[in-house]
């Protein structure tokens, strides 16, 4: 016999609200229940229920079927109106720290078997409406007219100042190791936090508009003496660390007056143009050298030099970096971790990345953001696909990921907080020890053999190659100043035994 039964129908939340206008109007209900093809008995449940819609549609939006509650009501209310607080402020979020919060409110509403999974928080957004959790908080849409304003008025900002004294410092946020996850997907995914935040960074880059000063990144870690710092004398950039790997109030703070007290050692005046991020906040800082602008609100893709390829450029060439030392690797271990970067590593290969950045390139992009000059046409990158990077994907099993989306997936990654935020307090307390060996290995110097050996290995690749000659030129620059700082060792060796 053949199943007659009807698949049953759920109407949306919005087609119920239809339903109940059309019974306002005095429409036969006989009527109402043809025209929206459904049984009179669901039509007197719709009606007996209407007291519910209001809530239904400003919690879950017109197109969801049910506004079924979920099992702690209260608690998913209250995290919410959290949200609501914290993004009204335009502090970031990301599902992590919404999981903890989350995990907070349970307690002190005395929920003891709530664990703020993966799952509740999907359901939670669900529940809410909530497309994404943009953790850098969401982008919303740029005004032309503002954009437009801001330029006509920059000149009259600029005056006074020449191009070597007008600068723009912004933040981004570096996943340091992120393709040795193997779990590569979408750029959406990557910027949830997860076990991939603990290999994150925050950096700050700062450059004047003629490319002819970049000044060394400020990067932030999460460990204050990493113990791949152990035997290094004097870092690249400069570091501050915090357990979320933010930048916070104090730290920009801290930046800043440093950079008005270099500037005021040369006797310069410049102009620092900043978005308007919780950090940023300056208003009361007694600046003299270092003269503030912040763009207005919402339109930093736009106006803001960095974010017009600069910071595009730096993450290209970090990952081109990463991508060329695993390449010749990956296909010889089995053990895919132990290629990791650790924190020092990384922070060589982004100032190396940042050092390569050119002028011209610097120069376009605060063309395109509405500094007044001409494009320089001779340089103007362009997004590219990379051999290596093809095969390493393969390598890796990731599928359907271009290099240019694997260079800039961190985009979206948070970089401030505000440090009178409880959440930001409990993230900027000292790290366990524990956390501090998992998140990087002690740099073991070579000796001065393994040194010697290492060069005739590259010696012998070069002589055998089509640009040997050329190639051995850099090896020899590489032996001088390999041999020069092994002599260097070898004096503050002798002398420490003297004296011991």
């Amino acid at each position: 016999m053949a199943n007659t039964t009807k698949k049953r129908r759920q109407l949306s939340i919005e087609t119920k609200l239809q339903i109940l206008e059309s019974v306002d109007t005095g429409e036969k209900k006989t009527a109402i229940a043809e025209r929206f093809n459904i049984p009179a008995s669901t039509l007197s449940t719709i009606i007996a229920n209407r007291h519910k819609m209001g809530n239904g549609i400003e919690k879950f939006g017109p197109e969801r079927k049910r506004s079924r509650s979920c099992k702690n009501d209260e608690l998913d209310r209250k995290v919410f109106e959290w949200f609501t607080e914290v993004r009204s402020a335009n502090i970031p979020l990301s599902g992590s720290i919404l999981q903890d919060r989350a995990k907070t409110i349970a307690l002190k509403l005395g929920i003891d078997d709530f664990h703020a999974s993966n799952g509740w928080l999907s359901r939670f957004k669900r529940r809410w409406n909530l497309t994404t959790l943009r953790v850098c908080g969401e982008e919303a849409a740029v005004d032309v007219a503002v954009v437009e304003e801001w330029k006509k008025n920059l000149p009259s900002l600029l005056a006074g100042y020449d191009p070597k004294d007008i600068f723009n410092a912004d933040e981004s946020g570096f996943f340091y190791n992120l393709l040795l996850d193997s779990t590569l997907a979408t750029k959406g995914e990557i910027c949830h936090g997860g076990k991939r935040s603990k290999e994150r960074l925050t950096v700050l880059f700062c450059t004047n508009s003629d490319g002819s000063e970049k000044l060394k990144p400020f990067v932030i870690g999460k460990f204050a003496s990493p113990r791949c710092f152990k035997h290094v004398k004097k870092l690249p950039c400069r570091y501050g660390n915090n357990k979320s790997a933010w930048m916070t109030a104090i730290l920009f703070r801290e930046w800043l007056a440093s950079l008005d007290a270099v500037m005021g050692g040369k006797n310069r005046k410049i102009l620092l143009f900043l978005d308007g991020c919780t950090a940023h906040k300056t208003s009361d800082m007694k600046l003299r050298n270092v003269k503030v602008v912040h763009f207005p609100p919402n339109c930093t893709s736009k106006v803001q030099p960095l974010d017009q390829g600069i910071i595009s450029l730096v993450k290209r060439a970090y990952r081109r970096q990463l991508v060329e030392y695993l390449l010749p690797r990956i296909g010889n271990t089995e053990d895919i971790k132990s290629l990791k970067w650790n924190i020092l590593q990384a922070i060589q290969r982004l100032c190396v990345a940042w050092d390569g950045v050119e002028k011209s390139a610097i120069t376009n992009c605060f063309r395109r953001a509405g500094f007044p000059g001409e494009m320089d046409v001779q340089d103007d990158p362009q997004p590219e696909e990379r051999e290596e990077w093809g095969e390493v994907a393969q390598l890796l099993n990731i599928e359907g990921v271009s290099f240019e989306d694997f260079a800039n997936i961190d985009d979206d990654l948070a970089v401030f907080g505000k440090n009178e935020d409880p959440e930001i307090i409990t993230e900027t307390q000292d790290v366990s020890d524990e956390e501090r060996e998992e998140s990087s290995n002690c740099v073991v110097r070579p000796s001065w053999k393994e040194v010697v050996d290492a060069v005739d290995v590259l010696e012998r690749v070069f002589i055998t190659s089509e640009d040997g000659i050329e190639n051995l030129k850099i090896l020899r620059q590489v032996e001088q100043a390999a041999s020069k700082e092994m002599r260097k060792r070898m004096r503050q060796t002798t002398l420490q035994n003297y004296f011991k």
